[in-house]
């Protein structure tokens, strides 16, 4: 088995027999790595991170881990395992295209600024998402971030977190666990505002003890809130933040009406949930599934992960069933189909290894599409933007600016892009691409907003690349 590459361009040999590509080196994507390269089949990981991990088993630095010690020990293990059997893994690598035939991605090195095509027989998207922010007053001020990325310094990145003073808001599960991540870390949360009402007793609510493991674990989560002082808030919708000496003061109303809430604090972590980075999937053309209430793309999968491509698989959050179980599920089960279809792996091991996961991703999606619905957004949760809000922050273009355009187009979101370059800058509408849909559809409930078309490339990359890339001399592959 060929020894473990170094990321794209650290190595000066490129060439590799590969059947399957997995995009993300998550828990979903190390799970379907390691169900593949065990039983011999050339396995290619493409990764944005320095390190395998993805955001769940995200890997601490040299110096933090030999300072703090280990985040995550399972992570640790799992990765190990999976460069263990010779997987090819192109970190510090992201895609940005698809080739013409389908059957080859466009890979760039973000360190060498530098560009390969990567073919492959199959293909599993487990890219995950990135967490959905909705503007308000002042939400570029350094203070404020995702969720993710507050958890992040002080879990991961190991902050000195003695002292520091938070709030969470948002809407989902994951300002639960991130509130818990904190407390454990020593910071002292001030507040979490969930949007919606998630937590009031009724009928359907109670359909959480047919969840009894998910049910203990938000229990926990519950109790520590309490036992530490922190006060949980529904119903509240975060309007603005202004910076202060040493903190911020937070402006919140409820959806109800009533009075305004000010709280200060020194940082503010604000997320609704989580857009699957599907745009591989968008390019490749494979069948939409049920569309969100945020008009996302999700795909229509199997219960093996496989979408109306037969080659092309998706798992974990870009499917639309988010946490790191429900994707390491997707992750075997999309192995063990491709197995079948490579090498028509048989037996009574393969045979109960599918069957146990294949009952764990039905618990797990069933219960997805509980939490769905018990933290169901609806559009008028969101307020109307004030005029001097910064919607873009990448292209600095403020809501004041779209009234006049949306006047002339309605609903045509493409029109809107050109004549204000939003969602042209660095993010490629990430942060702003969502929240602009809301707006749309807000001002006119009856359109049917597709959100931004996606074209090649849709990650930032340098034009050299794509030109050497053309390059017959230089041109590099990765094959199958």
């Amino acid at each position: 088995m060929a020894d473990e590459l170094e990321p794209l361009g650290r190595s000066s040999e490129m060439k590799a027999n590969n059947h399957v590509v997995i995009i993300g080196g998550g828990p979903g994507g190390l799970a379907a790595a390691k169900t593949l390269a065990r039983k011999g089949v050339s396995v290619t990981i493409i990764d944005e991170n320095p390190d395998l991990g993805g955001q769940y088993y995200r890997r601490r630095t040299k110096g933090t881990t030999e300072l703090v010690g280990d985040y995550r020990v399972d992570g640790t293990h799992l990765i190990s395992s999976v460069k263990k059997l010779g997987c090819t893994i192109l970190t510090d690598s992201y895609v940005w295209g698809i080739s013409n035939d389908k059957r080859s991605l466009l890979v760039e090195n973000s360190l060498l600024g530098k560009s390969t095509r990567v073919n492959f027989d199959f293909l599993i998207v487990a890219s995950g998402g990135h967490e959905i922010q909705y503007p308000f007053t002042n939400w570029q001020s350094t203070k404020v971030m995702t969720p993710g990325m507050l958890s992040r310094l002080v879990t991961v990145d190991a902050i000195e977190p003695n002292g520091r003073r938070a709030i969470l808001v948002g809407s989902g599960p994951f300002l639960l666990a991130v509130t818990s991540h904190l407390i454990d870390s020593g910071v002292v949360v001030d507040g979490v505002f969930e949007l919606t009402r998630p937590y009031r007793l009724t009928v359907f609510s109670m359909l959480a003890v047919f969840f009894p493991a998910k049910c203990a674990q938000f229990l926990h989560y519950r109790f520590k809130l309490f036992s530490n002082g922190v006060k949980l808030t529904q119903g509240s919708r975060l309007r603005s933040v202004q910076d202060s000496y040493d903190g911020i003061t937070a402006t919140f109303d409820k959806r109800s009406g009533g009075e305004q809430v000010v709280v200060e604090s020194q940082l503010l972590g604000v997320g609704y949930g989580f857009k699957p980075n599907s745009e591989v999937l968008e390019i490749l053309n494979v069948e939409r599934g049920e569309s969100t209430s945020f008009g996302h793309f999700y795909p229509r999968v199997d219960r093996y992960g496989r979408t109306s491509q037969q080659n092309v698989f998706a798992i974990g959050e870009v499917s639309g069933i988010e946490g790191f179980k429900s994707a390491m599920v997707g992750g075997v089960l999309s192995g063990q189909r491709i197995l079948r279809d490579i090498k028509g792996v048989k037996g009574f091991a393969s045979m109960y290894v599918t069957l146990v996961h294949y009952l764990r991703s039905i618990y797990e999606e069933l219960f997805a599409k509980f939490l769905k619905k018990l933290y169901r957004i609806d559009l008028e949760d969101f307020p109307l933007l004030d005029p001097e809000v910064l919607l873009c922050r990448c292209e600095g273009v403020y809501a004041s600016e779209l009234d006049g355009v949306l006047s002339q187009c309605e609903s045509d979101m493409a029109y809107v892009k050109a004549e204000t370059r939003i969602g042209m800058g660095l993010c490629q509408g990430r942060m702003c691409g969502t929240a602009l849909g809301i707006i749309v559809k807000k001002k006119y409930p009856k359109s049917i907003s597709p959100g931004f078309s996606i074209r090649i490339p849709f990650r930032p990359v340098a034009i050299g690349s794509i030109i050497a890339l053309e390059s017959e001399e230089n041109r590099d592959y990765i094959d199958g």
